[in-house]
């Protein structure tokens, strides 16, 4: 029987990688998504903490929160976790997450390019 993958977008030093799993043996993604709650957090102390422009606070605030919920989700996706309630759930939360982390990170970029441009 084949393996089905997923590939879901990760955030690891500004750069966009992916990580690929098999949904049919979960696998601890638990280091990874501390790793990106490290990396997202290091990305937010770039910016004030009182940023004046809305699409900047609102990014920052989808990125901070994705990257918690990310952590969550894999928690719950993880082997320790003897039973989860709904895996193909998980997965697909654990997809969104990453989705709105990339999202984010990528509408910051596109807002510090055109303030530095100007």
């Amino acid at each position: 029987m084949g393996q089905s993958y997923l590939l879901t977008p990760m955030l690891e030093k500004g750069s966009l990688e992916y990580l690929m799993f098999s949904s049919s043996s979960p696998l601890s993604f638990v280091p990874c998504s501390e790793r990106i709650h490290v990396a997202v957090r290091e990305m937010a102390i770039l910016f004030p903490k009182r940023p004046c422009s809305d699409t900047v606070r609102g990014s920052l605030r989808l990125l901070t929160s994705s990257a918690s919920r990310l952590h969550g989700e894999c928690q719950k996706a993880s082997p320790h976790n003897p039973c989860p309630s709904d895996m193909q759930l998980v997965t697909q939360q654990v997809i969104q997450c990453a989705y709105d982390i990339a999202k984010a990170a990528k509408q910051l970029v596109t807002v510090t390019t055109k303030e530095n441009s100007n």
